[in-house]
């Protein structure tokens, strides 16, 4: 007949609902599942498809903020690689103005590695010149006192020294240098470099060796004449100096007279000692006088002064 027929105890309009069927082979016979309850595929459908799309969306999101980063992480490294440039550059302005030459020696080369103008133009040199030349053959460094104190750097005793040395210029002439020397230390490791500042102070040194050779000549004078030459303060009651021509005279030593402050009073003669004192007082306007009295020597002798 063509027809189906179904062997239920009632028929259903198959058409509104959810079923799947299967034909036999080698027979009419035709399966069909019918689901009990209808089943709304397409929301099921339409779930999956935008959760798919969200999760798409969530991927394509990360994706391009992943892709983003090296970006942003090349802009940061630009922004700070100019910041860095600049305060470089700051710094090197200040340095090359300073006052003081500046200089930063390698600690195990003992090479030149950066230098300020001060620096070279206080020696006559350019940087290349010291350079080439070395350092250690301008500013000498091995003398005892200089060796102590770079080992003393190097084992971390002490962090910075300052000596005085003479130093060659390139036309020969020799000059005095205030050197201050620090050890740049990197990590708490042992010192990778020198960190020199640097000051001509030949004008002072010389200033310094007039007044010591000037001194010692007139010192030299005053210890030949044989007159005492004394100076003493009213206030303090102490002696500033003394010439060597008083232990001849009174046999107690310059030494002995810095020791003791009250010994030119204590020997003064017990019967000119109140006039004498009183003498000394009342001329605080410092006008030049002139009086005798009586003094007692070392050895018990009495003289006239």
């Amino acid at each position: 007949t063509s027809k189906e027929e179904f062997f239920l105890p009632s028929k259903s309009d198959l058409s509104k609902s959810y079923y799947i069927s299967q034909s036999i082979s080698d027979s009419d016979w035709v399966l069909y599942l019918v689901a009990k309850q209808n089943v709304l595929v397409y929301p099921q459908v339409l779930f999956t498809s935008a959760l798919g799309i969200i999760i798409a969306l969530l991927f394509g999101i990360l994706t391009t903020n992943i892709l983003k980063k090296p970006e942003e992480l090349e802009f940061l490294l630009k922004e700070q690689e100019a910041k860095l440039l600049k305060t470089e550059m700051k710094f090197k302005t200040i340095i090359d103005q300073a006052p003081v030459g500046f200089a930063i020696i390698d600690t195990a080369s003992g090479n030149l590695m950066e230098a300020n103008k001060k620096f070279c133009d206080m020696l006559g040199y350019t940087f290349e010149e010291i350079k080439k030349l070395g350092v250690n053959n301008v500013i000498h460094r091995n003398d005892l006192e200089t060796f102590k104190n770079i080992k003393n750097l190097e084992k971390g005793i002490i962090t910075d020294f300052s000596i005085e040395k003479q130093c060659l210029m390139k036309t020969g002439e020799i000059i005095w240098v205030n050197i201050i020397v620090s050890a740049f230390v990197e990590s708490n490791e042992k010192p990778t470099s020198y960190i020199a500042f640097t000051k001509d102070v030949t004008e002072r040194k010389n200033a310094e060796a007039l007044i010591e050779k000037s001194q010692a000549r007139f010192k030299s004078i005053i210890d030949n004449i044989s007159v005492i030459l004394w100076e003493y303060d009213l206030e303090t009651k102490k002696s500033s100096f003394i010439s060597k021509h008083a232990e001849n005279l009174l046999g107690f030593s310059v030494e002995e007279y810095e020791e003791n402050p009250r010994l030119w009073e204590e020997h003064i003669h017990p019967d000119d000692r109140e006039y004498a004192l009183s003498f000394a007082q009342k001329n605080k306007n410092f006008v030049n006088h002139e009086y005798e009295y009586r003094m007692i020597t070392k050895e018990g002798k009495v003289i006239w002064i």
